[in-house]
This record gives structure tokens, sequence and C-alpha cells, in this order.
């Protein structure tokens, strides 16, 4: 019986885990995602003042929220998001409106496919 109960623990612990990463990644993907669309669309209109403070912001939410992020998705993942924020950063610093833009698409793109690994599709189980 204590077999029973041990294997019923395991699967509990393993559903909050899996249901908790779940909403861990889909909120800080959102999040991300809405931060780096408002960078972008401030840039576009010519608020480059603006939106280096939203890419500054979505840094600073990635380096908080790393740590629980590695928890439940690769680290390459979230090293190419990165990546792509410190790119735009430094573009937007240098005032390289059309390099910035790209790459916070790019960045937008990176974080919209993290959101979407973590929905059970048949493409992404298989």
């Amino acid at each position: 019986m204590y077999r029973f109960y041990s294997a019923l623990g395991v699967l509990a612990a393993v559903l909050v885990l899996g249901i908790g990463g779940f909403f861990v990644n889909t909120e800080a993907a959102e999040r991300l995602s809405g931060t780096l669309n408002d960078a972008y669309a401030l840039a576009k209109d010519g608020d480059m003042t603006g939106s280096a403070q939203k890419i500054e912001e979505a840094v600073e939410y990635m380096d908080r929220r790393s740590d629980v992020l590695c928890l439940f998705v690769s680290h390459k993942i979230l090293d190419d998001i990165r990546q792509e924020t410190d790119k735009a950063q430094v573009y937007i610093t240098e005032g390289e409106r059309e390099l910035f833009l790209a790459s916070c698409r790019t960045a937008i793109f990176r974080t919209d496919d993290f959101k979407s690994l973590e929905y059970p599709t048949l493409s992404n189980i298989f």
C-alpha cells in the first residue's frame, strides 16, 4: 500500500510542476512579448527614449525571472531571446533605429515561439 501512496505522491508532484511550469512560462512569455511589442511600437513612432526604457525593462525582467524559467525550459531558448534583447539594447543606444527594429522583431518572434512551445499540440509532442 505504501508503494501506491508513493506513486500517487510522485504523480501529484509531476502534475503540480507541469501545470505550474505552463503557467509560469506563458505568463513570462506574454509579459516579455508585450514589453518588446511596446518597445517596437515606440521606436516605429520615433520615440527612441521610451523604446530604450522598454528594452531595459525587458532585460531586467529576464534577469529577474531567468532562475525560475531555467527550471522549466531549455537554456538555449532563453539565451537566444536574451541575445536579441541585448543586441537591441546596443542598437538603440547607438541610434541604429532600423537595426533595433529588426532585432526587436526577432526577439518578439523568439518569445512567441517560446510561448507556443508550452501548448500541448501534436507538433510540440512529436
